[in-house]
């Protein structure tokens, strides 16, 4: 990131998804490029691996004699999100408004925001709260722009700055970055004396071929391209029907895309010998948590109703998976008093979006992309399907209720699902945002 030109960063959800193991050396290596982590709404002193790493709340430049502030904050759902471990998160508007005060009456003229907070949210706090002039945010990957002239591929979700017209009359800027480097934002703030915003230009600019590539960033990645190349040009199989993955889609309800996932894993313990003759697979199903393809409680061998409008607690109204000690293979009620064998990834028997750690941990599977591969392999041409594994009653199809998601353990608690977990903790291999994890299985 130093060598991109970053100067100073923010916390997201995802610097968590390795707990605070994996975050402890990614902070010192930030330090030791010259790269601040500004930090106003995370607490470590609680993180036995994290405590003794110290990160600003907010910094003061002296630009040309005027005084600029910086402050950096991370959405507390993170708590949820990731695997924070025992860091606490505050409130990120809150924490922004006392920090911005502070440097303000330092006499502090401008103040920048940098947030992973999504842009919604990130559009809250610049309302709530004038001293910040321009937010720099991120999270919901939001798509902004002046007039046209933009790819066709990119639906256009606001202007690029969006202009803030707050109550005391003061103008705020919020700007969003985007996913996968494609764009590099660019953006040229003029401000009075009293440092209040009065003009502005600027738009992302689109790292297509006509950019000249830098060869000094050429050269660190050099070291990958080759396979990831090779990787990228393997065909393992094609589709015949088209896998949704849009957001409004996948995060909502059932989408192809997600059974397919599920298909593979649940195939790969099915697939295997099982040590009772009784039993024709070693699991009763698969699910994956939400954030694996942005979609709820994608499942296999799981079928799940459930009523958003009822009360957290109350919203499941039934439960089935299919039997294991079974010759010909049928859904069943899931009934108190048994165990049921679930397939799932690491990432959500390490407490991963919302699910509770688990209490018990053993060894089991490959990682879920080798699995996958495989399976498309086995399977291509793919002909994935909507086949009603979750329904959703009182005509609505949202699954994100106030202060709940379906994504919650809760669902399968609200069912008496008696399960031990049972996980395997791997090496999270990375690239281009993609975190390869390791199947386990729920016993």
């Amino acid at each position: 990131m130093s060598k991109m030109g970053y100067d100073y960063v923010c916390l997201g959800n995802h610097e968590f998804d390795d707990g605070p193991a994996g975050l402890a050396p990614f902070l010192v290596a930030m330090r030791e490029a010259n790269v601040t982590v500004v930090n106003t709404n995370a607490n470590f002193s609680n993180e036995p691996l994290l405590r003794n790493i110290s990160l600003p709340t907010s910094v003061k430049l002296n630009i040309s004699g005027t005084q600029v502030g910086i402050v950096g904050a991370v959405l507390p759902e993170t708590r949820v999100l990731s695997m924070p471990g025992l860091v606490e998160f505050d409130d990120d508007l809150e924490s922004i408004k006392k920090e911005a005060l502070k440097l303000d009456e330092e006499g502090v003229k401008i103040i920048i925001a940098i947030t992973h907070s999504g842009y919604p949210r990130d559009l809250e706090i610049v309302e709530q709260v004038p001293q910040i002039d321009l937010l720099v945010g991120g999270h919901t990957n939001t798509f902004l722009y002046h007039g046209d002239g933009y790819p066709q591929e990119n639906t256009k979700e606001g202007d690029y700055p969006t202009l803030v017209n707050r109550s005391d009359s003061s103008l705020g800027l919020v700007v969003q970055d985007y996913w996968f480097g494609k764009f590099l934002g660019f953006l040229q703030v003029s401000f009075d004396k009293d440092g209040k915003v009065v003009n502005w230009t600027g738009n992302p600019i689109l790292l297509n071929s006509s950019v000249k590539e830098d060869e000094g960033m050429l050269d660190i990645i050099s070291c990958y391209k080759d396979n990831v190349t090779r990787a990228f040009e393997e065909v393992i199989g094609y589709s015949k029907v088209l896998l949704e993955q849009a957001d409004n889609i996948c995060r909502l309800r059932e989408c192809n895309l997600g059974n397919l996932i599920a298909d593979s894993y649940f195939a790969y313990y099915a697939d295997m010998e099982s040590r009772d003759p009784d039993h024709w697979s070693n699991v009763n199903g698969a699910l994956l948590n939400g954030g694996a393809i942005r979609a709820p409680i994608p499942q296999m061998g799981i079928r799940v109703t459930y009523n958003v409008n009822m009360t957290a607690g109350c919203r499941v109204v039934s439960l089935q998976v299919l039997c294991r000690r079974c010759k010909v293979p049928l859904y069943e009620d899931v009934e108190d008093d048994k165990t049921y064998r679930i397939a799932t990834i690491d990432y959500v028997t390490r407490g991963g979006d919302g699910y509770k750690k688990a209490t018990n941990a053993t060894s089991g599977g490959p990682a879920d992309y080798t699995v996958l591969v495989d399976y498309i392999k086995k399977m291509s041409p793919v002909k994935a399907a909507l086949e009603g594994r979750i329904t959703v009653l009182n005509g609505t199809e949202r699954v994100t209720i106030p202060g709940d998601t379906v994504t919650n353990p809760s669902l399968l608690q609200n069912a008496t699902l008696s399960a031990r977990i049972l996980s395997y903790y791997t090496e999270l291999q990375k690239y281009s945002q993609n975190i390869f994890h390791r199947l386990s299985r729920l016993v």
